[in-house]
């Protein structure tokens, strides 16, 4: 199957598990059967139902991705979301096969609004984050099966959902806010790099160390982040400070603004030390992924005036729940 094509043609690659059985997709659904635009060949119409054994059959063959007209994005934007909504509220689903579902579909959601943006994308980005919250409250098995099929291979939108998901999990161990605030908490951290949706790609995806000037790009991603939020419904200071000051450490060596400990919010350390976990035990493209307990190490020794290592212990902990046999 061709995995890769080129972004002047009309289709675009979507990932298999982001259609939901038992569901019709208001859009066109499309498989790779040849090179190019013209080897792709339709599959589904609109609208149709998509049964169990048809996705089955698809996975039996080797595909893992369709395609989809790129005019049909927001379609399946609402999609995904409404499918989300809908697996939520059914009962007798097992907590195994709605986390695969709801890890799948959130992965896409946050890939959509990661390459459009807009305010009724980034609002509906919002809703994930609440069912993600309301789910790990709610089930005392969420987290445990998040944790199990996490993705290790590093792209903006698995990272997002990644640390929504470390850091929802860590802030309920903890019991430091009511279920209201840790939505808000939610929404900024599955959003904490939207504003790298605004650097170019070529230096997000550079292989090897950045220049100092492309580093510099990076450092804007934050207010980047908290700007497009804040220009759909404002998200209330609990979040955006989570966008805003994710990348701060402890020692004032972080940015936007090196901030020291004591300017930097709980929230916040919390999801500083989950983003740099996640960074560090997820494949990049320039290094391979640290084993779980390497990438702890370093960050108690290497990290230890960066990061608050009271707060990493409570991670550490939380991790060790989770990865017993």
């Amino acid at each position: 199957m061709v995995k890769d094509m080129p972004e002047s043609l009309s289709f675009i690659p979507i990932p298999l598990e982001t259609l939901i059985e038992e569901s019709s997709p208001d859009f066109d659904i499309y498989l790779q059967q040849g090179s190019g635009e013209k080897g792709v060949v339709l599959y589904r119409e609109a609208n149709l139902f998509l049964s169990h054994n048809q996705l089955v059959r698809l996975k039996h063959n080797g595909i893992d991705t369709v395609f989809i007209r790129g005019a049909d994005r927001g379609k399946r934007l609402r999609y995904m979301a409404g499918q989300l909504r809908q697996v939520m509220e059914r009962q007798n689903i097992p907590t195994s096969r709605k986390t695969d579902i709801i890890y799948g579909l959130s992965k896409g959601v946050v890939e959509n609004v990661m390459e459009d943006p807009r305010i009724e994308n980034v609002e509906i980005c919002k809703e994930v984050a609440v069912q993600h919250v309301a789910f790990i409250i709610s089930d005392e098995l969420a987290f445990q099966n998040f944790f199990k099929i996490m993705s290790y291979d590093y792209y903006t939108h698995t990272h997002s959902v990644n640390v929504c998901i470390f850091v929802t999990a860590l802030i309920k161990a903890l019991r430091l806010c009511d279920e209201q605030t840790m939505k808000v908490l939610g929404m900024g951290a599955l959003l904490h790099d939207i504003g790298k949706s605004r650097i170019d790609k070529a230096i997000l995806n550079k292989r090897g160390r950045l220049t100092p000037e492309e580093f510099e790009e990076i450092k804007k991603h934050p207010e980047l982040g908290v700007k497009i939020v804040q220009d759909s419904s404002p998200l209330p200071a609990a979040g955006a400070n989570i966008i805003l000051n994710h990348h701060e450490k402890c020692d004032g060596s972080g940015y936007p603004r090196g901030l020291n400990a004591d300017g930097i919010d709980v929230y916040s350390k919390i999801t500083c030390i989950v983003d740099i976990f996640d960074a560090l035990t997820t494949t990049r493209c320039y290094k391979g992924a640290l084993p779980g307990f390497s990438a702890l190490e370093i960050m108690q020794n290497e990290m230890r005036d960066q990061v608050n290592q009271a707060l990493l212990k409570e991670l550490i902990v939380l991790i060790g729940k989770v990865s017993r046999p």
